[in-house]
Parts: structure tokens; C-alpha cells; sequence
């Protein structure tokens, strides 16, 4: 009787490349997300600008997304994973000059260009070298790297911040971006996926997970945005310990979570975390001490890692190889549509009404997310 063959390695030179290069790249982005909404504040701004700036970058890296995505599959990834990091790179460093919201918009703008040509890039990257009957697990590790990073990343920044000032964050981001830029260098292409014909920009079998995910992102914008805010106003001196918090979470359970939507189905994971998601959100509405905000940062967490790998496999096994780049494009650029259009939206609920109607309408949409994805998903297997 013959053993059965063992498993298909998920540790390839390339899938360790882009965990880091995701690594760096968020390790730099995370320390500016709960210190430049406070940096957006002390040069004058209101809630309303706050969120017009934080939603810029995704708003900016969404159509460009979609045309880095199937770029990545006429030129391959490698190339535009090392421009997008060397823009990061460079932005990271620009922020250092900005006294004015306009100048803050012009950085925003191509500091999005630089996360849409990276992102897009390395996602499809590691879509090609994930084994496909691991491809939740795999993608659920992938995405590990963005945790991990958020671990540190607030918090740090935050601490950077209060001991060193702005300069001294910007400059740190600076250098973190750059070690994105080392490891890009070392990427070869892969060669089981020769350069393609140029295709249509939108593979359309990606579009309704990318649909959910955008959905999600929308509830996700109201926190990368204005939870600093909200969390300062209610007296945690340190709003980066949410999004610690928030990543250990998923950090110890995206892979577990991944193995089980390889098994058993894509909804047994999506399903049960869009549910989560609306209950944190209408927990934090409520928040009043660090232990509420402690739990509803397990909360969300558990939500976002049950259903974001869940869906990015779900995109990769609706579509064929040689378009990957175009499907990554797609649903990285609604998750970046998602978080753009809530803070857009979120900011003048705030403005309007205050924070806590604002996440108590967050968790409404999730719910409608919910429904969606059961409606969307009956349809699917009627037809």
C-alpha cells in the first residue's frame, strides 16, 4: 500500500520574497496609520479632511490597480513590484515636507500609486506559487505578513511620534519601505507564466468576491480612519494597541481559517465572519474603557481573518492562471475602493452625527454585506 504524497511545499523562494516584501511595505504603512489622522489634526484639519486624505490613497491606487493588474500579466511581476516599492520608498520619505492639506493630498496620491503597483504585483505573485489545494491556507499565510506587520506598526508609531516627532516617523517609514526595495531585487520570475497577451482590465468571474470584499473594506475604513480619533477622545492614550491587538488576532487565526474554507467551502468561513464583523462594530459603538476596545479588536480580527483569504481564494479559483494579475487587480483595488469610500463616508457621518452612530451604521453595512454574499452566492449555484 502506498503512503499517501506528502503535500505540496508552501515556503518557495518567490512565496518568501513577497511575504517580505508585503511585510515591509505595511510594516511602513502601519506606522503612519494611527499617527497621520493626529498629523492630519495638528496642521488644522477636521474629521471630514481627515478622511478626505486617508481615502485619496485608496481612491488613487483603485484605478491603477486594475491596470497594474493586468499589466502584471502582459510584463510579468517582477518589474512592477520593484517600481511600486521604490515609490513607497520615496513617498514614505516626501511626507517629511508637507505643512499643507495640498501637499499631504500630492504625497497621498503617489504614495497610493506605490501601494496599488507593489500590492497588486506581489498578490498575484503569490497566487502563482500557492499550491491550489492549499490555496486558502496559502493565501491565508500570505496574508500573515500584512499582521504581523500591524502588530508593531501602530503602536511603534505612535511611541515614535510622542519621543521623536513627525520627522523622525516619517524617516523610520522611510527606511522600512526600503528593505521592500532589497527584497523585490531578489524576485525572478516565475517561469511556468510567460508574458501574456495584453487581456480586458476586468476578469469577470473575480467580480463578486471582489464585490464582497469591497463591502468589507467599507466597515474597514471607519477604523483604519477614525478610530485614533475616537479611541483618544475616549481616553486610551495609545489608539495603536487596537490594531495590535487587532493582528495578533489574525495572525493566529488567518491559517487555520484558510484550512477550513479549503475543506469544507469558501462560505463555511465568509459567512460566520461578516456576522462578527457588524457584532464588533456595534460593540464598539458602545466602547467606553480599553477592555471594550480590546475585544472588539479580537472580534473584528477574527471577522477579517475568516473572510478576506477565504474570498482572495475564492477570486484565484474562479480564474485562469494567465489571468491572475488581472483578477488581483480587481480585488485589491475594491478592498482599496472599499476603505476609500468609508472614509469618504464615515467622515461626514461623524461630522454629522459622532463616532458612535458612525460605527452602529458600519455594522448595518456588514449585515447588508451578509446578505449580499447569501444572495449572490444562491445565485452562483443555481446557475
Amino acid at each position: 500500500m502506498s503512503s499517501p504524497p506528502f503535500p505540496a511545499p508552501l515556503l518557495t523562494r518567490n512565496f518568501v520574497l513577497a511575504w517580505l516584501i508585503t511585510l515591509f511595505n505595511f510594516g511602513s504603512f502601519y506606522l503612519l496609520l494611527a499617527t497621520l489622522p493626529l498629523y492630519i489634526v495638528e496642521i488644522g484639519a477636521g474629521e471630514a479632511q481627515v478622511g478626505l486624505v486617508i481615502g485619496v490613497f485608496a481612491v488613487t491606487a483603485l484605478p491603477l490597480r486594475i491596470l497594474v493588474g493586468r499589466e502584471a500579466d502582459v510584463w510579468g511581476r517582477r518589474r512592477l513590484i520593484l517600481g511600486g516599492c521604490l515609490v513607497m520608498l520615496v513617498s514614505s520619505l516626501l511626507y517629511i515636507w508637507t505643512e499643507s492639506m495640498f501637499s499631504l493630498l500630492a504625497v497621498r496620491i503617489l504614495h497610493g500609486a506605490g501601494w496599488a503597483a507593489f500590492g497588486t504585483a506581489t498578490a498575484a505573485l503569490a497566487a502563482d506559487v500557492v499550491p491550489p489545494r492549499r490555496r486558502g491556507e496559502g493565501m491565508g499565510y500570505y496574508g500573515m505578513s500584512i499582521n504581523v506587520a500591524m502588530v508593531a506598526g501602530p503602536v511603534t508609531g505612535i511611541f515614535i511620534m510622542r519621543s521623536l516627532g513627525f520627522t523622525y516617523l516619517f524617516l523610520i517609514a522611510g527606511a522600512v519601505a526600503a528593505l521592500s526595495v532589497l527584497c523585490a531585487a531578489l524576485v525572478t520570475e516565475p517561469k511556468d507564466h510567460p508574458s501574456q497577451p495584453r487581456g480586458p482590465l476586468f476578469e469577470v468571474p473575480a467580480l463578486f468576491p471582489s464585490a464582497m470584499m469591497c463591502m468589507l473594506a467599507l466597515t474597514y475604513g471607519s477604523i483604519v480612519s477614525f478610530l485614533p480619533l475616537f479611541a483618544m477622545r475616549r481616553g486610551l492614550e495609545n489608539p495603536g494597541l487596537f490594531f495590535t491587538v487587532f493582528a495578533v488576532a489574525l495572525v493566529l487565526t488567518r491559517g487555520p481559517a484558510g484550512r477550513v474554507s479549503d475543506r469544507y467551502g469558501r462560505g463555511t468561513t465568509i459567512v460566520p465572519g461578516l456576522l462578527l464583523a457588524a457584532v464588533g462594530l456595534g460593540l464598539l459603538s458602545t466602547a467606553a474603557s480599553l477592555t471594550t476596545f480590546m475585544v472588539v479588536a479580537v472580534v473584528y480580527g477574527l471577522a477579517f481573518a475568516l473572510v478576506q483569504p477565504a474570498l482572495m481564494a475564492l477570486v484565484v479559483d474562479r480564474v485562469v492562471p494567465e489571468r491572475r494579475g488581472a483578477a488581483m487587480g480587481a480585488f485589491t483595488g475594491a478592498m482599496d475602493l472599499g476603505i476609500g469610500a468609508g472614509a469618504f463616508l464615515w467622515g461626514f457621518v461623524a461630522q454629522i452625527a459622532g463616532f458612535p452612530a458612525m460605527y452602529q451604521w458600519a455594522g448595518v453595512a456588514a449585515l447588508v454585506a451578509l446578505g449580499a454574499f447569501l444572495v449572490g452566492s444562491r445565485r452562483k449555484a443555481e446557475a
